[in-house]
């Protein structure tokens, strides 16, 4: 299956049948309940073991590979950024992907329940807070890659918050940023994602391509991070 983008775990269905795998970006423990957390149909999610695509699994982090990615943050404490590569749309996302940025009121935030069952509209009232600096910083980093895959490649990724794809629960890069916001004691870590190429499972000529525009993102991003902590 060419466009498989869950794990294998097997998982019995409501029907007693064996259904495969759990979106791995869908089972980080950031708004992982989505039915608790987002408005009905607001987010790209599903609680159903045989859904092809989104099945956010039994419980957040339940995945060796979502806990793997925990453990290595737990462990590495001077950790501040973080990567995912994705496929295939060409564009550079980073936090948030609960609901659009906003930075002027910060009581909105997936930790606060007073906002529960009204996120992921476009056109609702609510904004997940980042403060000013960080999405400054989040746009600056974001955009650095993009520069650099235009230059070396010449095509034009997107650059911007996760949100503008569309609403997602228990991902990879909101749960990076959200750990020091759950848990003060936390460093901080911006997170990205990176949405590689154009198919799926390119050709050999796409292949390449794809190969060098995410070397060039990646050592754009480290370049702008070691300059701006120099």
């Amino acid at each position: 299956d060419g466009d498989w983008r869950k794990n294998r775990r097997p998982m019995i269905n409501k029907q007693g049948g064996v259904c495969y795998g759990v979106d791995i970006n869908r089972n980080f423990d950031v708004a992982w309940d989505f039915k608790l957390h987002f408005a009905p149909g607001g987010v790209s999610a599903s609680d159903d073991p045989c859904h092809k695509y989104l099945y956010v699994g039994p419980a957040a982090a339940s995945e060796p590979e979502t806990r793997n990615i925990v453990w290595l943050l737990d462990s590495l404490p001077g950790t501040g950024w973080f990567v995912d590569v994705h496929s295939a749309i060409p564009a550079v996302f980073h936090s948030w992907g609960l609901d659009s940025n906003q930075t002027t009121a910060p009581e909105q935030n997936f930790l606060n329940p007073a906002f529960d069952g009204i996120r992921g509209n476009p056109d609702d009232s609510y904004g997940e807070f980042i403060t000013e600096a960080d999405l400054d910083t989040v746009r600056g980093l974001a955009r650095a890659m993009k520069d650099a895959i235009t230059l070396v490649a010449g095509d034009d990724y997107n650059v911007g918050p996760a949100f503008e794809l569309y609403a997602t629960s228990g991902a990879s890069d909101d749960y990076s940023y959200s750990r020091h916001l759950a848990r003060p004691e936390l460093p901080k870590v911006l997170g990205f994602t990176m949405e590689c190429g154009h198919e799926f499972q390119p050709g050999d000529g796409g292949r390449e391509t794809t190969i060098k525009e995410v070397c060039a993102a990646l050592l754009a991003f480290c370049a702008q991070v070691k300059s701006a902590s120099a």
